[in-house]
């Protein structure tokens, strides 16, 4: 199965200005972190720097890094790291 996770911000510009990274899972239940160690970083390392600082959403709701996904193609995945503004 493969899912687009959508980059914004300073994700966006680590990855060169894509505006997704597209990330192939075996199965759909994964662990949210092992879903960055495995799939996010893997596809596109520069985004290891917001390792400890980013969140991950899947259809508009963050998920914790020990929270269980149930991942289907048609999910909506953002890799959200902090934003700041004035």
């Amino acid at each position: 199965m493969e899912v687009k996770v959508h980059l914004f911000a300073k994700a966006k510009e680590l990855a060169g200005g894509s505006l997704y990274i597209t990330c192939r899972l075996e199965g759909s239940s994964i662990l949210c972190r092992d879903f960055l160690e495995n799939h996010v970083f893997e596809v596109e390392p520069k985004l290891r720097v917001l390792k400890d600082s980013a969140y991950l959403a899947v259809n508009d709701n963050y998920v914790l890094p020990e929270d269980r996904l149930d991942l289907k193609e048609t999910d909506d995945i953002a890799f959200i790291p902090p934003i700041s503004g004035g």
